[in-house]
């Protein structure tokens, strides 16, 4: 997962994964952080080091530090757009069950101000 997630955000990034009626997720503006990565109150090993790839790749490409944050920690604030990795309560209660896809499957997904992307981490 951890490979598969920076090369994922590099072609989300490229080719655009939103779809044309949906709004436009910003993770970074101006080389500043318009996001935060946010992972289980306990993540697997596997959903922090993708999160921890995810950071490296979007500083990479933009120069901006998007913070890393554990659910059970950030605070409600309207102005971040949430990049939710790994198996996380936020991405259950989207409907999203990582326990349920294939190995190497990975879902990459979009919803109003949120980035969800999760794989079976077994």
């Amino acid at each position: 997962m951890v490979t598969l997630v920076g090369s994922t955000i590099i072609v989300f990034a490229i080719c655009g994964a939103v779809e044309a009626d949906e709004p436009a997720l910003t993770l970074v503006r101006n080389g500043e952080p318009a996001s935060i990565i946010v992972t289980a109150a306990a993540p697997s090993t596997a959903a922090r080091q993708g999160a921890e790839d995810l950071q490296m790749w979007l500083r990479r490409m933009s120069g901006a530090i998007v913070p890393i944050q554990s659910e059970d920690k950030i605070a409600e604030d309207d102005n971040w757009t949430v990049v939710l990795v790994g198996d996380t309560q936020q991405t259950r209660s989207l409907g999203i069950r990582p326990d349920s896809l294939q190995l190497e499957e990975i879902i990459v997904r979009t919803f109003p101000e949120a980035l969800v992307i999760t794989g079976d981490d077994e």
